[in-house]
């Protein structure tokens, strides 16, 4: 049995890509308006979801502070969302 699996970040960036593409394919349709501004927002989003992902994985296999955790991810990745 699978437990409640949550999604990736990369999981929820590609259903925001598909969302692009469609509204790309057909961009009168605008129940869904997705063009290039809101796509960048999600990429934006989706690395800001990987990073804490991240420091909550590092906290839970090290034991380690959240503040320690998002410390050494700054020291790692330049701390900031590139």
């Amino acid at each position: 049995m699978e437990k409640n699996k949550q999604q990736t970040a990369v999981e929820w960036l590609e259903g925001q890509i598909i969302k692009f593409h469609y509204w790309k394919r057909n961009p009168e349709f605008d129940e869904d308006c997705f063009d290039e501004i809101e796509l960048h927002k999600s990429i934006q989003k989706a690395k800001e979801m990987q990073k804490e992902t991240m420091i909550e994985f590092g906290c839970l296999i090290t034991n380690g502070s959240e503040h320690e955790i998002e410390n050494a991810y700054n020291e790692i990745y330049g701390g900031g969302n590139k």
